[in-house]
């Protein structure tokens, strides 16, 4: 009996000893499961904060390229701008210059105008003058010729 105690003792003995390590592995392994988990976990978040510091880059990137797009778009819209500033400032002048250009011509005309007005106004002054002259001078010829004949009725007379 007592040998049956002791082998029952020992069994037990086994069986308490095994029901350890076997307790011990499954701790172990679901610590190892733990720690498998959390590296995965950590894993996926370096991964994920990975990815979301690319797309705020990506991001920043793009708001960017828009910013320099619409900063570029302003520039020349800016330019045509001014380019259209300046080539209506050249039409002004142009036309101011061609106003005072016509505004010439037409004193200059004026001018030509009241000289040859003023030139036939002579002429006919002339003309008037001449008119008279001739007239005086006709008148003049003919009191010659008709005091002739006097002369010579009275040279016949005499």
């Amino acid at each position: 009996e007592q040998a049956n105690g002791e082998k029952s003792k020992y069994e037990e003995e086994l069986k308490r000893k095994r029901e350890e390590e076997e307790q011990r592995k499954a701790e172990e392994e679901r610590k190892r499961v733990e720690e498998e988990a959390e590296e995965r976990k950590k894993f996926e978040e370096e991964k994920r904060l990975r990815e979301e510091k690319e797309a705020e880059e990506k991001r920043l990137a793009e708001e960017k390229r828009l910013a320099e797009e619409k900063r570029l778009a302003e520039e020349k819209r800016l330019a045509q701008e001014m380019k259209e500033v300046e080539r209506k400032r050249r039409e002004e002048e142009n036309k101011k210059k061609l106003e005072e250009e016509n505004k010439l011509e037409e004193a200059e005309v004026v001018v030509e105008d009241k000289l040859e007005t003023e030139a036939e106004s002579d002429k006919v002054e002339e003309n008037v003058n001449d008119k008279e002259t001739d007239q005086e001078s006709k008148d003049s010829l003919s009191d010659l010729f008709e005091d002739k004949p006097a002369k010579k009725e009275d040279k016949i007379d005499s």
